[in-house]
């Protein structure tokens, strides 16, 4: 029995997108993401992997090729994750959106995001088609009081 080989999505890039919040913890931000699929999938998943703390539940997904409308961010299994479903990727087509009302991890530094995209069998079960990571730096809280 052989080991999977799983293509590398190309150039993946996460950033703030610009007017974001860009301080640890923040509600609200937006993320601009990019990559480009080596193959077709129906099925993206990104998650924040570290540091802790990334809460994508209530994000949304704005300038996905071939929808007028954000798509909801929160279907995926923890806050952490954000999958969209029934989606269309294609093999070789750039992809450049906008994730918006995302909270960010909870402490700054470097930040570590994993990519993956996914078919679905004639039975449901998810077969994985691409991946890749992507990092960026999140700036901490710096809080001053007076005394």
């Amino acid at each position: 029995r052989g080991w999977p080989v799983l293509p590398q999505l190309e150039e993946p890039r996460i950033t703030f997108a610009a007017g974001s919040l860009l301080r640890a913890g923040a509600s609200g931000a937006t993320l601009f993401w990019d990559f480009t699929p080596s193959n077709d999938a129906t099925i993206l998943r990104l998650t924040g992997e570290s540091p802790s703390g990334w809460d994508f539940s209530g994000s949304r997904v704005c300038g996905f090729p071939g929808f007028s409308s954000c798509l909801d961010g929160a279907g995926g299994t923890a806050a952490s994750v954000l999958e969209l479903r029934n989606i269309e990727l294609v093999s070789g087509l750039r992809i450049k959106v906008d994730i918006v009302g995302v909270k960010l991890a909870d402490i700054g530094g470097a930040a570590k995001f994993v990519l993956e995209t996914f078919r679905e069998d004639q039975t449901g079960n998810l077969l994985a088609v691409d991946a890749g990571e992507a990092a960026m730096n999140v700036p901490g809280d710096l809080r001053v009081h007076f005394i």
